[in-house]
């Protein structure tokens, strides 16, 4: 039996009830829920919109209204040599085309918006109402015909004058039209906008919240039968707990991905229209916002991953010096907008090829040299490369002038969701996660890091890695990729409604033709039906999913030679690698670029034969 001081332990006043933790959960999880249908139905509400431009891009009212112009001078004319004695069936026939043109005017939707205008309809009535009186004569006897002239020819005088005004007030109109449609769409990009942001900041708060509710528990000594068996009923619960929060953050950061790959696809193609200086400077701050988010999103599933102990890649051979200039050249534009010199001092031992994980080491160089530029401004940023003499151990050393951290707060900066500046004026947005970040992937590779600082002087961070000196290896040429390529006949498979548009529209400006299908099903029999240079798929699909279609393709051998790219919103590595092993070339993640779309184009869109796959009995 437990003793006194146990069973104390076991019963602490206030720990919450076991079906607490799940009530919390499902009641964010409903929220979540909540402004992801609100998501969709904002985003199908800017898709409309986004059609509704693109359409009236296509119309041009202003040409055909040209046209209305030009063949009322030509009626003009036609009376003119008929008052001289000349034919008077060019005078019916050129009647009969400015009559139709002004018909299409009074029908057509084209010209919806001139006749919406007071002004508009009241000049298209007073054109039609002389026409109308006309017409009984350009009907009757060419004797009546001839005799009517001279006061025809008087009136399509003062009708040349109505004819110009309705041009230009057609202009007007249809510019106030236009407007009005891009400003819908502005603000249904901004609400769309809200939301994700408020979607992104539910996700941390339920990270947060899952973490306080089943990390911060304490390890218990018991000595009895009874006492273990509680503990072990408290580590299953915090266990399960554990693979909730994972299943989570992987499940939202997914459904987080999608809308965004809508969002930031919609902007690169909105940013294509022509739109006015102070539209464009708010599309700026729209795509910059999205990729904030998207940063956001990325290093919650990537603490996550880490917590739950995702491999890292395979160590090799690769040139240190070179890796470390690359990087800071890289960050070079950031230090000038901020004032900022940037340097790189590095001490080798005239041998910088050394063994490691220079995706790991360049990922902690990044979050380091990223937290130096962005606390210092005015200042210096210097990053230190040095071998320890006789030794496996190279010191990164990342010292800057900036505003320094208190000594009471050096410890805190490594922890989870930590933001030093929590007031409303801070000056730095960010999650908290990045130092918590680095320090568990300076552990994984086997090394330590520390920080020092004086508040309002600077600070330097010191990570010592163990990277034994290696062999320099020969160096592979990189392929060159040309800036531009013959089109493609692509087939894009997306189940999701916008994603499925915008990735079409997106790759139709690029100059390729694309064929779309809306599941796995209808992508094997795409593929089938017709030859394609390429396959973009999807892997989230109901009924068959992107894995189960790829296994199909190839199993029937119906894109023999032809790429197939998968793009997906799960940015996990263990993910990439399942996908990959049914059959896939590549995996990219959304949300993708333009650019980044048009480089995998080019970089995939080559013959290359597959090992043939077996389909997997499903009974």
């Amino acid at each position: 039996m437990p003793n006194a001081r146990t069973r104390k332990a076991l019963q602490r006043p206030g720990k919450p009830a076991p079906h607490a933790p799940m009530l919390v959960v499902v009641s964010i999880g409903m929220a979540l829920t909540i402004l992801l249908v609100l998501s969709v139905f904002l985003s199908r509400e800017f898709l409309r919109h986004l059609e509704d431009l693109s359409n009236s891009a296509t119309e041009n009212p202003q040409w055909s209204l040209a046209q209305v112009e030009v063949d009322h001078l030509k009626l003009q004319a036609a009376t003119q040599r008929a008052l001289a004695g000349g034919s008077l069936d060019q005078v019916r026939l050129r009647f009969d085309i400015f009559y139709g043109r002004m018909g299409n005017i009074q029908e057509s939707r084209m010209y919806a918006h001139l006749r919406a205008s007071r002004k508009g309809a009241a000049l298209i009535a007073e054109i039609q109402g002389r026409l109308n009186k006309h017409t009984p004569k350009i009907d009757g006897p060419d004797q009546a015909l001839r005799d009517a002239l001279p006061d025809i020819t008087e009136e399509l005088a003062i009708n040349a004058l109505d004819v110009r005004s309705m041009a230009l007030e057609s202009l007007a109109s249809y510019a106030r039209v236009a407007d009005a449609r891009k400003d819908g769409l502005t603000q249904s990009l901004g609400r769309l906008s809200w939301v994700v942001m408020a979607l992104l900041l539910a996700l941390a708060l339920t990270a947060l919240m899952i973490g306080k509710l089943y990390f911060r528990g304490q390890v218990l000594t018991v000595a009895s039968v009874a006492a273990k068996a509680e503990l072990t009923i408290a580590r299953d619960d915090a266990l399960a707990g554990e693979r909730a929060k994972a299943n989570l953050l992987t499940v939202m950061s997914h459904e987080m991905r999608t809308p965004l790959n809508g969002v930031l696809g919609s902007l690169e193609l909105l940013e294509a229209t022509r739109i006015s200086p102070e539209q464009n400077s708010y599309l700026h701050a729209m795509r910059i916002s999205g990729e904030l988010l998207l940063h956001h999103v990325n290093e919650v599933l990537e603490l996550s991953q880490l917590e739950a102990g995702a491999a890292l890649e395979q160590a090799h051979n690769f040139d240190l010096a070179e890796l470390m200039t690359g990087l800071v050249v890289s960050q070079q534009a950031t230090a000038r907008a901020h004032g900022n010199s940037l340097k790189l001092h590095w001490r080798l031992n005239k041998q910088s090829n050394v063994l490691g994980r220079p995706l790991q080491i360049q990922q902690v160089m990044l979050n380091l040299i990223g937290n130096a530029l962005k606390f210092t401004s005015n200042g210096i940023v210097t990053v230190e490369v040095e071998r320890q003499a006789d030794s496996e151990l190279v010191e990164f050393r990342i010292s800057d002038t900036g505003v320094g951290i208190a000594a009471a707060d050096l410890e805190r900066i490594f922890e989870d969701f930590v933001t030093l500046d929590i007031s409303y004026g801070r000056t730095s947005e960010g999650t908290g996660l990045g130092l918590a970040i680095t320090r568990r992937i300076v552990g994984t590779l086997g090394g330590v890091i520390e920080a020092k600082s004086e508040l309002g002087k600077g600070s330097m961070f010191r990570v010592t890695l163990p990277l034994p000196m290696a062999m320099e290896g020969q160096k592979k040429a990189m392929p060159k990729v040309k800036e531009t390529q013959p089109p493609k006949h692509l087939l894009v498979v997306e189940d999701n409604d916008i994603n499925r548009v915008l990735m079409a529209k997106t790759l139709q400006r690029l100059g390729h033709q694309v064929t779309t299908a809306a599941g796995g099903a209808e992508a094997v029999e795409a593929a089938a039906g017709s030859k394609f240079d390429l396959i973009l798929m999807d892997i989230s699909m109901p009924g068959v999913d992107g894995t189960e279609a790829c296994r199909r393709i190839r199993a029937q051998k119906l894109a023999e030679g032809v790429n197939i790219v998968a793009l997906t919103a799960h940015a996990a590595a263990d993910d990439h690698s399942r996908i990959l092993e049914s059959g896939f070339a590549e995996v990219a993640t959304k949300p993708i670029s333009r650019n980044d779309l048009a480089q995998l184009i080019t970089r995939r869109s080559v013959v290359k034969s597959y090992p043939e796959i077996e389909l997997e009995n499903s009974d």
